[in-house]
C-alpha cells in the first residue's frame, strides 16, 4: 500500500491522546470509533464529532468486544471496518501497572490471567478478527520487563492463533518533545509476519516553563483547577519556606540540598531533612490538629524504620520536567515558575492535547487525564507504523522482537524457521 491513504480504526480511545497522535501521523481521522461505553471515551468522541465536527461513525459494543449493542452498530461495523490497515486501542493497564501492588488472587500483578488484563486481550482479539494489517496498543513499562513476561507470552499466543508477529517497543515521552518523563511500552502485531525495525528518537528536552508558556491564556480550561489554585501548597510547603527564608519552593530546595543529591523533592522529604520536631513545633502554631497529627505519623513511621504514603507538595527534577502524570501527584505538583498548582489546561498540555480539547465534567473526571498516551509519543509510534506500511522500514521475518528507544538497540529477536 505504498504511499496510499492509511485506513484505521480506534477502539476504546479513552481520553484520546494516542488516537490524536495517530491522526497526526496518518493525516486522516479514523474511519470509525468503537466503544464499550466507558465514560473515558466520551471526551475524544465529543472532541472529534462536536468540536471538530468530523462525524466519525461511533460503533457501540459490549465490553467483551465481540457483541454489538444493536443491529445498527453491526451494520456500521461491516460498513466501516473492512480492509483496515491499523487498529489501535488503549487497553486498561492495571494488570501490569506499577501502581498495582497485589501479589496474589485474580488481580495479581504480572499474572497472565489477571482479571484486569482481559480488556487487553479482548481488544487485541478484535483487531485480529478484523484482519487489520497492524494491531497496536500502549501499556505499562513493566510489559517490557521480566515482570511482564507471562502477559506478553499470553499476547503472543493470541497473535500466533491468527498468524501475527509481535513487537515490543519501550520509550519515554521525554524523548519525543514533551517535558514529562513517562516510560511506557508499545505493543504491535503484524498480519504479514514481517516485524519492522522502528527508528529511534531522543529529542532535546524542552524546558518545562518554556513548554507551558506555549499555552494561549484564552484556551479552554486555563482558569480551571481540579480543586483550587493553591491546593498543591500544603502546610509543610509553608513551613519549609518559613524555615529557609525562601520565596519559592525551588529556592528552598536549593538551600536545603545545594549539592543536588536528588532532583525531585516533596515537602515531606524536605521536612524530614530539616527535622520533624522542628516542623511539629511550627505546625502546632500554624496548622490544624489533623495536619499536625499527619506529620507526627510521618515521624513515628520513620522511627519504626518504615515508609509512609507521601502525597505532599512536589517539584520534580528541579522544575526542568515533570515525572509521569499520575493520580497520586496530579493535585500536589507545584508549577515550575509560579507558586501554585497546575490548571487543567496545563495538565492536558503535558499530554499534548489540543488547546480546544474539553475535559467533560473535569471536577469529576480529572483522573482521566492520567489515563492517556501523550500525543507526541503516539505520533512517533504512528510515524513508524506508517513507514512500515509504506515499505520504508527494514523488516525481519521475526516471530517476536523487543526494541528499546533508551539504549537504541534491539534487545531480543526470535526467528520463526517455519515462515
Amino acid at each position: 500500500m505504498k504511499n496510499n491513504k492509511i485506513k484505521w480504526v480506534v477502539v476504546q480511545p479513552l481520553i484520546g491522546g494516542m488516537a490524536l497522535g495517530f491522526e497526526n501521523s496518518f493525516e486522516t481521522p479514523p474511519s470509525a470509533i468503537i466503544t464499550a461505553g466507558f465514560e473515558q471515551d466520551t471526551h475524544y468522541i465529543k472532541y472529534q464529532n462536536e468540536t471538530k465536527q468530523l462525524n466519525i461513525p461511533v460503533i457501540n459494543m459490549e465490553s467483551d468486544y465481540e457483541t454489538f449493542k444493536s443491529e445498527e452498530d453491526e451494520k456500521l461495523y461491516n460498513l466501516h471496518c473492512q480492509n483496515v490497515d491499523v487498529l489501535m486501542h488503549v487497553a486498561a493497564c492495571a494488570g501490569l501497572s506499577q501502581m498495582n501492588s497485589c501479589n496474589e488472587g485474580s488481580k495479581a500483578r504480572g499474572c497472565a490471567d489477571n482479571d484486569q488484563n482481559q480488556n487487553m486481550y479482548n481488544l487485541t482479539n478484535l483487531g485480529m478478527r478484523m484482519k487489520a494489517k497492524t494491531v497496536v496498543f500502549e501499556n505499562a513499562p513493566t510489559a517490557y520487563t521480566k515482570s511482564g513476561e507471562a502477559v506478553v507470552n499470553k499476547l503472543r499466543e493470541i497473535a500466533s492463533e491468527y498468524n501475527y508477529s509481535t513487537q515490543l517497543y519501550t520509550t519515554d515521552t521525554l524523548f519525543h518533545g514533551t517535558p514529562q518523563s513517562r516510560k511506557r511500552t508499545f505493543v504491535m502485531f503484524y498480519k504479514d509476519k514481517l516485524t519492522p525495525k522502528f527508528n529511534y528518537e531522543q529529542k532535546e528536552i524542552t524546558k518545562l516553563s518554556d513548554y507551558l508558556n506555549l499555552i494561549p491564556k484564552d484556551s479552554r480550561h486555563y482558569n480551571d483547577y481540579i480543586l483550587e489554585e493553591k491546593t498543591a501548597l500544603d502546610n509543610l510547603y509553608f513551613f519549609i519556606l518559613d524555615n529557609t527564608k525562601s520565596k519559592t519552593f525551588l529556592e528552598a530546595i536549593n538551600k536545603i540540598d545545594p549539592e543536588k543529591s536528588r532532583s525531585t523533592w516533596t515537602s515531606a522529604q524536605l521536612t524530614e531533612k530539616i527535622g520533624f520536631d522542628v516542623a511539629l513545633e511550627y505546625l502546632s502554631k500554624n496548622a490544624s490538629e489533623k495536619q499536625y497529627n499527619v506529620v507526627k505519623h510521618y515521624k513515628t513511621k520513620r522511627e519504626q524504620g518504615k515508609s509512609f504514603w507521601d502525597n505532599t507538595t512536589i517539584l520534580a527534577n528541579r522544575g526542568e520536567y515533570t515525572n509521569a502524570i499520575v493520580g497520586k501527584s496530579l493535585t500536589s505538583m507545584v508549577h515550575p515558575t509560579e507558586e501554585r498548582g497546575y490548571n487543567v489546561r496545563e495538565l492536558l498540555w503535558l499530554m499534548g492535547m489540543p488547546h480546544d480539547f474539553e475535559l467533560i465534567k473535569f471536577k469529576k473526571n480529572w483522573n482521566h487525564i492520567c489515563q492517556n498516551v501523550p500525543v507526541k509519543t503516539a505520533t512517533f509510534i504512528g510515524n513508524n507504523i506508517k513507514d512500515y506500511l509504506n515499505g520504508n522500514l527494514p523488516v525481519a521475518s521475526a516471530e517476536f522482537m523487543k526494541q528499546s528507544n533508551f539504549a537504541q538497540n534491539v534487545d531480543l529477536l526470535l526467528q520463526n524457521d517455519n515462515w
